[in-house]
């Protein structure tokens, strides 16, 4: 595993302005963009809450132009990790932070750490996509292009708040 911190996405670069020629990757594969949100993974259906999360989600990559074919499938991860996540906080909601075993001793209830390792997971792909905080007050993208270029950089800019805010999320 390589030392340091994971690269950005070009795309992401250039929502954050921050990309700069001599740092750009020209062979770097680029993937069909989506263009609409997709419909929800038959899988996600099924789950309390996961098709919501799945159009907010998609939703916002789409309209900001980080949805492509080949990422799509980090987008289902991480809803599925969210759902995880969610359920396991309800059981321990329910039943506590600790549980009684079987030789009638306090042990830390194991939903807890089930728990805590989706949440490692799902900030791990909300990184990758600036969904924390930090990342997502750095982007920027041109209301007309869903992914900017220098020429086009600089038109009527709104923030990724100005694009969730547009969509009701």
């Amino acid at each position: 595993m390589p030392a340091g911190r994971p690269n950005k996405p070009m795309e992401l670069k250039i929502l954050q302005s921050t990309d700069r020629a001599d740092r750009t990757n020209t062979s770097a594969p680029r993937y069909p963009k989506i263009k609409t949100i997709p419909a929800v993974p038959p899988h996600l259906k099924k789950q309390k809450g996961a098709s919501e999360l799945w159009r907010r989600i998609t939703g916002m990559l789409t309209k900001v132009g980080l949805l492509d074919q080949v990422n799509i499938d980090l987008i289902v991860l991480y809803i599925s990790e969210v759902m995880i996540y969610r359920r396991s906080m309800e059981q321990v909601e329910d039943l506590g932070l600790l549980m009684v075993n079987d030789k009638g001793l306090y042990v830390a209830n194991p939903a807890r750490k089930i728990a805590s390792d989706a949440m490692k997971n799902i900030m791990a792909i909300a990184r990758e996509f600036g969904f924390t905080p930090s990342t997502r007050q750095k982007i920027t993208t041109d209301f007309d292009s869903p992914t900017p270029t220098k020429k086009t950089r600089g038109k009527r800019k709104i923030t990724a708040e100005d694009v969730a805010a547009e969509m009701d999320i």
